[in-house]
């Protein structure tokens, strides 16, 4: 078909809690750099709502991967689709499961974070991204680009000119972001001064990671 690149979907939170799971990753890592080195197209790694950890980037860059997807917990979480889709007089163990693991996983900005200070590969922040201050706050954060689903998904179902309309909004929220923080590129967002607190900057100090650096952009 042509394609511009293959995107391999990591999926094992959904697969635990799918009555007709298939959990059998034994053997992924290997699989997916034999695909990387086997074919002309770029490989691009994608989390599917449970977020990229530093080691799991580390990895996937060895393997041979081109781009990592985050996919953070923040967006749709797989475990609520298949809790929603396995009624608990069917299976009720499952159900059990599901329930347990509604909100698996590392947050977007978090696994962003590791990620981006990780690897020297193109990063996509996903998960959770609504609107032009998210993708802007992703950019800041090192991500190539993000990722808008659910508000796309909303309108489209409205019809092509709200969903023009609504584009349109990202787009404009995202270049007032950039003219109130004295941005002239979007490229000039990854050097914005950013401030990281609460449960983020918990969690990331916890794992090492230097988060001066965000805050301390630009100084002299």
């Amino acid at each position: 078909i042509d394609a511009d690149a293959v995107a391999i979907h990591l999926n094992a939170l959904q697969e635990v809690v799918q009555p007709e799971g298939q959990t059998n990753f034994k053997g992924v890592l290997a699989k997916i750099a034999e695909i990387a080195g086997a074919i002309d197209q770029p490989v691009l790694v994608k989390e599917t709502g449970a977020g990229i950890s530093a080691e799991d980037a580390k990895a996937l860059e060895q393997a041979g991967v081109a781009a990592i997807d985050i996919g953070g917990v923040g967006g749709t979480s797989f475990a609520a689709v298949e809790y929603q889709r396995t009624p608990k007089k069917e299976d009720e163990t499952q159900h059990s499961v599901g329930e347990a693991l509604w909100d698996w996983g590392i947050p977007t900005a978090i696994s962003l974070i590791e990620t981006a200070q990780t690897v020297k590969l193109p990063v996509i922040a996903s998960g959770g991204v609504r609107g032009g201050v998210d993708i802007a706050k992703a950019l800041a954060l090192n991500a190539a680009m993000a990722s808008v689903v659910q508000p796309i998904l909303q309108t489209a179902v409205k019809g092509a000119q709200e969903t023009a309309q609504k584009l349109q909004c990202l787009i404009e929220e995202l270049r007032n972001v950039m003219f109130l923080t004295g941005v002239e590129k979007i490229a000039d967002l990854a050097e914005t001064p950013v401030v990281i607190t609460g449960k983020t900057a918990e969690w990331l100090n916890a794992r090492g990671f230097n988060l001066q650096n965000y805050a301390k952009r630009g100084a002299k």
